[in-house]
Formats: structure tokens, C-alpha cells, sequence
């Protein structure tokens, strides 16, 4: 089974099954409401509702989305699994030190250093001019400004309409652009509640966007190495909401 055949919580097992991934060492709990810390899970209630959640390393669960929609579920867990599997892929690249220093003369030294020090104040220029960028740059996640909600993603900007008691497309950019520090509230930690609006997740514009942001058919995603004995759970960020 190819990754992008995945819509169901059944699909997950069958696929994870077929690649021998031990989904209880990975801290992945598919069709099971499990309780304790450090879990990523998807489950059925009974309601019907599709739940696909994060049990954090201090007990407290952090809902990634509940509803109807098990397609769209099943994507959000499948995601986060093959970010799993990236991040330790990525830990596990092997380091190649050089086998040897060739003796350079003092000449050769002495112009390497002043080169080093031009290429550090280049650096450090250009970084200062990516901070001055990024300030000037919102980021993707809620803002508040003048009591009005608003939703960056990808370009675009979105606010809470009251009237309508839903989130709505904005044509432009809010009056607070270019100072979007001082308004950005948070991206997944945002608690809406506090702000009378709903959960910006939960709209279809952030589905479409991060349903067509996603490749579904990179298989690759899914491969660990040889072997998954080398798994360890405390490699992930459990304190994070997901």
C-alpha cells in the first residue's frame, strides 16, 4: 500500500504493518484513545467523530482535530508520522571528519584568517538584514490587533467575521502591517476561546492549503533505515501541542 492510498484508520494499520513499523515503541496508538503521556493517536469516538490528538509529556492532551472528516484525519496523523521518521533520519546522518590537516605555511595561514574575517562580517551583514526582513514578514498563525482576530497562511490573510460567527477571507493586508510582532498572538497554542472566535483549523481554507501543501504520494517519507530497533521516544518535542 502506496501512502497516498491511506484514507482510513484500518489503511494506517495495513500500511504500517506491510513496512513493520512497531507503532506502540513510536509512540503512535492508531485506532485507540490512549491515555498516558507521550502519544500521538487517532481514534474513533462515540460520537463518530474522528479524533486525532497528542498527549503531552505532562499528561495534558492537545486535539489536532475532531470530526467528521476521516479522510482529512488520517492525513494529519499520517503527516505527523513521516515527520517522526524524518527527524530521526536527519539525526542519524553520519558525521566524515577530515582524515588529515596539510602543514600551510605561515603565509598561507595569516591570508585565511583575513579571508575568515571578511566572510564573518559578510555573514553577519546578512543576517542582519534577513532579522530587519523577517520583522517586516508575518508569520503564519493568529493576530490581535484592536480587537479584531486575524489568520496568516501562506500569503494570505484571513479575519473572524462576528457577524457571521466564521473566519473570512482578507483582500489585502490588515492596517497592522509591518509591525506584526507586536499583535501576533501564537499558532497552534492559540487559545480562541479567549477571543470569541472559532478554531482557524477547523475553516477549508486551512484544509485546502495544507491538504495541496502536502506530497501524499512521497513514499520515501515512510522509510527508517534497515531497522527500527534503534527507535527512541524521547526524541520528540513532547512539551509542543504537536
Amino acid at each position: 500500500m502506496d501512502a497516498a492510498q491511506v484514507m482510513t484508520i484500518e489503511d494506517i494499520k495495513q500500511f504500517a504493518a506491510e513496512r513493520n513499523m512497531p507503532l506502540e515503541r513510536m509512540r503512535f496508538f492508531i485506532g485507540e484513545d490512549y491515555r498516558e503521556p507521550r502519544a500521538f493517536g487517532i481514534f474513533r469516538n462515540s460520537d463518530g467523530e474522528v479524533v486525532v490528538y497528542k498527549n503531552k509529556e505532562d499528561g495534558t492532551r492537545a486535539i489536532r482535530y475532531q470530526g467528521t472528516d476521516e479522510v482529512y484525519a488520517v492525513s494529519e496523523i499520517m503527516k505527523k508520522l513521516a515527520d517522526e521518521i524524518q527527524l530521526r533520519n536527519r539525526a542519524m546522518q553520519p558525521y566524515n571528519p577530515a582524515q588529515y590537516r596539510p602543514v600551510q605555511s605561515p603565509a598561507v595561514v595569516r591570508q585565511k584568517k583575513k579571508n575568515t574575517l571578511i566572510g564573518v562580517a559578510i555573514v553577519v551583514a546578512v543576517i542582519a538584514v534577513l532579522i530587519i526582513a523577517a520583522a517586516r514578514t508575518p508569520n503564519r498563525g493568529y493576530y490581535v490587533y484592536e480587537g479584531n482576530s486575524y489568520y496568516y497562511l501562506g500569503g494570505d490573510w484571513y479575519y473572524y467575521d462576528d457577524y457571521y460567527n466564521d473566519w473570512r477571507y482578507y483582500s489585502g493586508s490588515p492596517s497592522f502591517s509591518g509591525n506584526y510582532s507586536s499583535y501576533y498572538v501564537s499558532d497552534d497554542s492559540y487559545n480562541y476561546s479567549n477571543y470569541n472566535t472559532s478554531n482557524f483549523y477547523d475553516t477549508d481554507y486551512y484544509y485546502d492549503y495544507d491538504y495541496n501543501s502536502y506530497n501524499y504520494d512521497d513514499n520515501d517519507s515512510y522509510n527508517y533505515y534497515d531497522s527500527w530497533d534503534s527507535w527512541d521516544s524521547f526524541d520528540t518535542n513532547w512539551g509542543s501541542d504537536w
